[in-house]
């Protein structure tokens, strides 16, 4: 396309052949053949195609669409080129973090416990998952947050989650609201303030802390000086920045990493580096749940198709030939109105 656009603007005859070739390939949905063909044969007896105008409004039109066109297709390839969501999972895929940590077996229940002692200091010694049900047709049908509420011994709640689609201040706007409905849930009319237990979120987010490179950031109420609201804050929120992990991998080898910092890197950076051969129990609990989940193959199928998704989110191709095609129509416009009035009338429009 791109060469396309450079020879019909040095010759002429070229650009019958360019009108024809982006209606029928780039309009393909609007027009048919025999269409085109006729709107072509027109143009040509009336000579209208020799008008300047028109010319104009054809190589505007043709060399934006191809604008559009090309980067959308470059943006596919990298996309793909960089999850490879067509045939690996990724270990931070939110389906299977929640899969691997909300069953009520062995592994899932260590994995759990030793998640929230690791990033809480809680030492945990039993726990109970309150919404471990994974559907993969309410699941498909539409996008839930897929964290894991878990419930201890003492009744203290944690809600674990796996962010790898940051969206900014939107985002932490919901981390917050979800600590202050879990809350909310604790009581009924009929129940005390002094009943309510302390809720503890821990976040894995792509994304660094904006005043720090700590793996782990603790969050709760405190004043200017920095002291605590209370002895017995009700809601403790961590995150826990996986990009991070890449700056202590340059420090220190995988193998002299703690378990959880190994749990880190495999969600960070998927199975390079020989982190499979880790022999931390706490990754080896992933990489099983991670062969037992492919046995499921509605779930496992509606993970890669969440994962392409959010791929798809992050490198903006959701409504790209749309946006393409307002942007594209627009900048027809004002360049048409600039021919025919000899003025800059991006503002009045």
């Amino acid at each position: 396309l791109q060469d396309y656009t450079c020879f019909f603007i040095k010759a002429e005859k070229l650009f019958y052949r360019l009108i024809f070739f982006c209606y029928i390939h780039l309009d393909r949905s609007d027009r048919n053949r025999n269409s085109v063909k006729c709107k072509l044969t027109i143009l040509l007896k009336q000579e209208k195609i020799k008008n300047m105008w028109i010319f104009l409004e054809f190589h505007t039109f043709l060399t934006y669409r191809s604008m559009q066109v090309m980067m959308s297709l470059q943006k596919e390839v990298f996309v793909m080129e960089n999850t490879k969501a067509n045939t690996v999972l990724d270990y931070c895929n939110d389906v299977f973090f929640k899969y691997a940590l909300s069953r009520e077996d062995e592994g899932s229940v260590y994995a759990r416990n030793t998640i929230i002692e690791r990033v809480t200091g809680i030492k945990v010694k039993e726990s109970t998952v309150q919404n471990p049900n994974l559907d993969p047709g309410t699941i498909g049908k539409k996008r839930i947050i897929l964290d894991v509420h878990v419930k201890d011994e003492k009744g203290r709640f944690f809600n674990l989650e796996m962010q790898t689609t940051y969206a900014g201040v939107a985002e932490m706007m919901r981390f917050e609201f979800y600590g202050a409905r879990a809350l909310n849930n604790q009581l009924d009319s009929s129940e005390k303030y002094r009943d309510l237990k302390p809720v503890y979120q821990i976040i894995f987010i792509e994304k660094c802390a904006w005043n720090n490179k700590n793996l782990i950031n603790n969050y709760q109420m405190r004043n200017e000086q920095g002291e605590d609201e209370s002895k017995h804050p009700l809601i403790r929120r961590t995150y826990v920045h996986l990009p991070v992990i890449n700056e202590i991998a340059k420090k220190k080898a995988i193998q002299k990493m703690d378990d959880f910092e190994q749990l880190c890197f495999l969600f960070e950076n998927n199975a390079k580096n020989d982190i499979l051969e880790s022999k931390e129990r706490l990754v080896k609990v992933f990489m099983d749940k991670y062969e037992e989940m492919q046995k499921d193959d509605e779930l496992w199928s509606t993970a890669m198709a969440i994962q392409m998704g959010e791929a798809r989110y992050r490198y903006g191709l959701e409504d790209s030939f749309e946006e393409g095609k307002k942007e594209g129509e627009a900048l027809l416009l004002i360049k048409q109105l600039k021919s025919k009035y000899h003025e800059d009338c991006t503002t009045w429009l």
